[in-house]
């Protein structure tokens, strides 16, 4: 059956920005009998009370009455500016001394079953803010590959640790049931399953830092 109506779909607001309006618009352009709707907000609603057919979930899911299709998995990295990190080497155990741009006034970084607290120089709430600190040399930065991946691609930002993933955050789309799934949600989930950009991370060989 073609997709008709009303498609109601909340996202992430980067990832929203960044990857599904490609999505959106061959859907709409495919079959012009269907609309969506696209809610972008960092926070998690409520399907069934706000009537949505679909959401993008980052992290563990935490309602087990939604079906749910694993998309991939987000990587989060280390980077920092090559004028940062100029010609020196730079070890994960210098991380509580370096100069870091974070989210939380303290924050707990790991890699590889070690910890490490650091207490950034710049707090800020906002991961494109943090990027665009880090691209400037303010400090090492924790970023998701869906945040970083154009500045490493780019040169700007270089990934520390031989592009060890720091963290691996599963991405899925959850729906109300599986059953009786109209056409134009199981259409567009498939779209969703072909969108594999987000999940691939990044080379080991792209922005490798001198690091160790």
């Amino acid at each position: 059956a073609e997709p008709r109506g009303l498609l109601r779909v909340s996202a992430p607001v980067l990832y929203g920005r960044r990857y599904l309006a490609p999505v959106v618009s061959d859907y709409l352009c495919r079959y012009p009998g269907a609309r969506i709707e696209l809610v972008l907000a960092d926070r998690r609603v409520d399907l069934v009370d706000e009537v949505f057919d679909l959401a993008i979930r980052i992290g563990a899911l935490d309602d087990s009455s939604l079906a749910a299709r694993k998309l991939g998995e987000g990587h989060v990295y280390y980077v920092a500016s090559p004028a940062l990190l100029g010609r020196r080497a730079f070890s994960a155990q210098a991380l509580p001394r370096a100069r870091c741009v974070g989210m939380q006034p303290v924050e707990t970084w790991a890699l590889g079953g070690a910890q490490w607290k650091v207490e950034p120089v710049l707090v800020v709430n906002d991961l494109e803010v943090a990027c665009d600190a880090a691209i400037a040399g303010v400090g090492v930065a924790r970023l998701p590959g869906i945040v970083c991946r154009e500045a490493v691609l780019a040169g700007r930002l270089q990934i520390l640790f031989g592009a060890e993933a720091s963290l691996l955050r599963p991405v899925y789309v959850v729906f109300p049931s599986r059953r009786q799934m109209a056409a134009k949600v199981r259409i567009f989930i498939d779209a969703l399953a072909a969108l594999v950009q987000p999940m691939e991370p990044l080379s080991p060989s792209l922005g490798r830092g001198r690091s160790s």
